[in-house]
């Protein structure tokens, strides 16, 4: 295991200034030209409402750090020096928009009528008794908020009112890091407190092409080898993972996992072989191919990608896996069903030449269509994407003319006879023999006509 390995060359931070950017940044300006219009009124309305009650309000963490590399982040983090669940309740009924929660934590989630979303919490300082424990919070300040936080870039932060607004603080050289392109944890505990750290840590790096400072580089790699990871409940693991899936670099943060040891702690068996990583890495682009024409139809990304990290495994490694990241009992049953569902039909359209439409569509039907770049991934050839293609433009679309009370009316008597004569109606169309309503009529009764004889 190498915990050294550092990913590609980093990308610089796009900042104007160097590490004492507190005094450098016009943070009212940056807000005005990389903030949209919508959120420029959130952070106004926001103020005032603080200043109607008497409170300080802070923007922090991801929202400051995306508005100074100039990256667009739509949702808002606030914390409160006071009491945030109050002010999160003021600030919903002045945007009259509704207030979720608080959390166990203390977070409240204002959504405005826009559909933008405030994260608000109380300033609270954080302990924890054990590894991977939840912490246990008490009220503090804005400094101890931000020292709670997990990389140094997302402790930056900023008033929105009083004498000090839009002023950048940093008392921890997160601007600094993020001149540097470096990802660092404040202190040595940090991963033995949250081994969640290690994955947000490798999203953040793939996402910006950031590396991880050396030291924290260590840190990760002495928490891997202490199995900290194997502390954290089923949810909390799954969150994570589903987050890097659900992502922008699903294949990249899989490879980083796997390369820090982090992905066999999770599994033993889930380590990525040359192979599984270039079927991963096959999936990818086939969304990226299907997105230029369907991407209305591709669903969520993760069910796709966490298809391929269990493609060829046995089924109860599936269920274990599954259990141990807390997915429910019909989740892992519809995983290994459509497992199940891609190999029939990649057996279908891999192995027969000049399928007909209708063919195409009796192998396909059943197939979710969020598995449908893993069947492009199993199933590269052209003719196999043609029918894909196909399938999710036309075919997919297509019904018969004819109800089942049409047939009735025609003579088929009521069962399961309908359904099946149904089918053959459909394949008829699919294929040119019925193009039209009346003979699709011909086709029943001809249909009737063998089953008397018979």
């Amino acid at each position: 295991m190498n915990h050294h390995t550092s990913p590609k060359k980093a990308v610089k931070g796009q900042l104007a200034t160097g590490p004492n950017t507190d005094s450098g940044v016009d943070l009212a300006e940056r807000c005005r030209t990389r903030v949209s219009p919508m959120l420029q009124e959130l952070l106004h309305i926001a103020a005032h409402t603080a200043d109607t009650h008497g409170e300080r309000v802070y923007a922090v963490g991801g929202f400051v750090r995306d508005v100074l590399l100039g990256v667009g982040d739509e949702d808002l983090d606030l914390t409160v020096e006071g009491d945030g669940v109050a002010f999160a309740r003021h600030l919903a009924a002045a945007t009259d928009g509704f207030c979720k929660g608080p959390s166990a934590f203390g977070t409240s989630v204002v959504i405005a009528p826009d559909g933008h979303k405030i994260d608000v919490a109380t300033a609270r300082r954080e302990t924890y008794k054990h590894p991977a424990a939840l912490p246990a919070v008490e009220p503090g300040t804005i400094r101890d908020d931000l020292f709670r936080r997990d990389f140094s870039i997302n402790t930056l932060a900023f008033a929105l009112n009083g004498p000090e607004a839009f002023i950048l603080i940093d008392w921890y050289g997160g601007s600094a890091d993020l001149a540097e392109g470096v990802i660092r944890v404040l202190h040595n505990r940090s991963f033995r407190d949250d081994p969640t750290r290690m994955f947000r840590a490798i999203r953040l790096e793939q996402r910006f092409g950031f590396f991880l400072h050396r030291h924290t580089l260590r840190l990760l790699g002495r928490a891997v080898d202490k199995g900290w990871i194997e502390l954290l409940s089923g949810a909390r693991l799954w969150r994570e993972l589903r987050l890097m899936l659900a992502g922008e670099s699903p294949v990249a943060c899989l490879r980083r996992l796997d390369e820090l040891g982090i992905l066999s702690h999770i599994d033993a068996d889930l380590g990525l072989s040359p192979d599984r990583l270039a079927l991963l890495t096959r999936v990818a682009e086939a969304r990226v191919e299907l997105a230029e024409t369907h991407a209305d139809v591709l669903g969520q990304g993760w069910p796709g990608y966490l298809a391929a990290l269990f493609h060829d495994l046995d089924a109860n490694i599936l269920r274990r896996a599954g259990a141990r990241l807390a997915l429910a009992p019909r989740t892992i049953q519809e995983l290994v069903d459509a497992l199940i569902a891609v190999e029939r039909a990649c057996q279908r359209l891999c192995t027969t030449d000049n399928l007909r439409p209708s063919e195409v569509v009796a192998a396909l039907r059943g197939l979710p269509l969020e598995m449908f770049p893993l069947l492009l991934a199993l199933c590269p050839g052209r003719e196999v994407h043609q029918h894909v293609q196909h399938y999710l433009t036309t075919w997919r679309h297509i019904r018969p003319d004819l109800t089942g009370d049409d047939l009735k009316r025609l003579g088929v008597p009521q069962g399961p006879q309908i359904g099946r004569l149904l089918a053959r109606v459909l394949a008829a169309k699919l294929d040119g023999e019925a193009i039209s309503r009346e003979s699709e009529e011909a086709l029943i009764r001809s249909a009737l006509v063998q089953l008397s004889a018979s």
